[in-house]
């Protein structure tokens, strides 16, 4: 899952600079992201991971905000990376919009991705 985590990190800060898994610090600075693999199950050799991708930002003007998104949505899809410990490929599933949260300055766009992860065994 390390190196899982890791190759998804790198991923999106292609994107973006700000990006955590999980949770972000209180006091990150908007826009960021942040992803989290709320679930899994396998498939044979693979396990399939949703991952979910979410945008927040503070700023009245939402152009940024679904530019961000729609950049990491297109750019995530059929992305596909392998090295010497794993091999993954993403695909999209959903986008969700105009996302509640307690605070109504917030805005938040989540888009879930599939992404098929198979551990390499080492020789």
């Amino acid at each position: 899952m390390i190196y899982l985590r890791k190759a998804i990190m790198r991923k999106l800060k292609e994107y973006h600079s700000s990006v955590y898994f999980e949770q972000s610090p209180e006091d990150t600075l908007f826009p960021y992201v942040v992803f989290t693999f709320p679930n899994s199950f396998t498939n044979e050799h693979q396990e399939i991971f949703v991952m979910d991708v979410d945008i927040w930002d503070n700023r009245e003007d939402t152009t940024d905000l679904e530019t961000l998104s729609s950049t990491i949505w297109r750019g995530l899809n059929r992305y596909f990376y392998i090295d010497e410990h794993i091999q993954i490929s993403v695909y999209r599933s959903n986008r969700l919009f105009d996302l509640e949260d307690n605070n109504p300055r917030i805005k938040r766009r989540k888009l879930i991705f599939e992404v098929k992860y198979f551990e390499r065994e080492s020789d």
